[in-house]
């Protein structure tokens, strides 16, 4: 009876602790914020990177003052900076670039620096 008590116990503990991880790395909205670099652009973190809206804009602004990343765009064109953090931890931050013409579609996706933590 004791043992049935204590596997009741752990599998609501872990379903607990898998809601939460859901809610806060999957469900919860992006982090938005104005670029301080570049006026008209908006500069949007994913749930995964972790930062806040202060956080957000500092990490994009640092990439959007690095300059283009290629000669297909013009950084005057760029109206949405898009950055992701890894999955869990595990790989790259990548960085999306979304021209006014195109709002849906990054125009150029590169890995950049993750945020310090």
């Amino acid at each position: 009876m004791r043992a049935m008590a204590v596997r009741i116990v752990v599998v609501v503990v872990i379903a607990l602790l898998l809601g939460a991880a859901v809610y806060l790395f999957v469900l919860r909205s992006p982090v938005e914020a104005p670029s301080a670099v570049q006026s008209g652009v908006t500069i949007e973190c994913d749930a995964w990177s972790g930062v806040d809206a202060a956080g957000c804009g500092a990490w994009g602004d640092a990439i959007l003052s690095a300059g283009p990343p290629s000669r297909t765009f013009n950084m005057s064109d760029v109206e949405r900076l898009r950055l992701q953090g890894p999955v869990l931890g595990l790989g790259e931050c990548t960085a999306e670039y979304f021209l006014g013409r195109n709002p849906t579609n990054p125009v150029w996706d590169d890995e950049t620096a993750c945020p310090p933590s």
